[in-house]
């Protein structure tokens, strides 16, 4: 076991970098015995927000990123309606696919070391 804990992501670019350390906190305050609840239901604290070190179209772009705030309710909202015909799934099979694709081909390239066409 890892005694110091490393980035959960860590993406370089030619114009820049973003890390970030945490998971999603949905889980954890779960297990803690929370009630998903209200409009701060999974907001990350501050202390694991990304750092981002950029360039983009001149502007220099450096500090914390918060990141977007999680609610796995509505996910399972959104697929009852659609199951119940009263609304559209908001994920499409073909879209969830596309993103299982990007992530295998990323792991691909990750292994070959090298850039792969999407």
């Amino acid at each position: 076991i890892c005694k110091i804990p490393g980035p959960t992501y860590m993406i370089h670019g030619t114009n820049g970098s973003y890390v970030k350390y945490g998971l999603d906190v949905q889980e954890a305050t779960l297990d803690g015995g929370a009630v998903p609840e209200g409009k701060n239901w999974g907001r990350e604290p501050e202390e694991i927000w990304g750092t981002i070190n950029a360039e983009y179209k001149g502007v220099k772009i450096q500090g914390k990123l918060e990141s977007e705030h999680g609610d796995y309710r509505d996910y399972f909202i959104n697929l009852r309606d659609a199951i119940w015909g009263k609304a559209e799934i908001a994920v499409r099979p073909e879209e969830a696919r596309n993103v299982m694709k990007i992530i295998e081909l990323a792991f691909r390239s990750s292994e070959e070391r090298r850039t792969i066409d999407v």
